[in-house]
């Protein structure tokens, strides 16, 4: 609830965004997630942390074709992945490309 008047008193702050989409999937509520982390991406498309988040959202939920997508456009938003987020955007899109290459 606080996190939730938090967000509501300062709506671009995307730690409050990352920790709420964090809490509501942890809740069962993926779409919520979802939506918080693209309003931050949307909020500043340059930050890596959103991007490499709702990748890592879809990855950890099954969807690692969404996952792969959202790596994608990060790269054409000329979004620059470093430390964690890069090794995110790593292993996702080596996952994606070894499990095409199973097919």
């Amino acid at each position: 609830k606080e996190l939730t008047g938090a967000l509501e008193l300062s709506p671009r702050r995307q730690q409050i965004q990352y920790m709420l989409a964090s809490i509501k999937l942890a809740l069962g509520k993926k779409q919520e997630a979802i939506d918080l982390l693209k309003q931050s991406i949307e909020n500043d498309k340059k930050i890596a942390d959103g991007w490499w988040r709702l990748a890592w959202l879809h990855y950890q939920t099954g969807d690692k074709e969404k996952a792969r997508q959202v790596v994608l456009d990060a790269q054409k938003n000329n979004v620059e992945f470093a430390g964690q987020a890069a090794d995110v955007a790593q292993t996702i899109m080596n996952d994606v490309l070894k499990n095409k290459e199973k097919k």
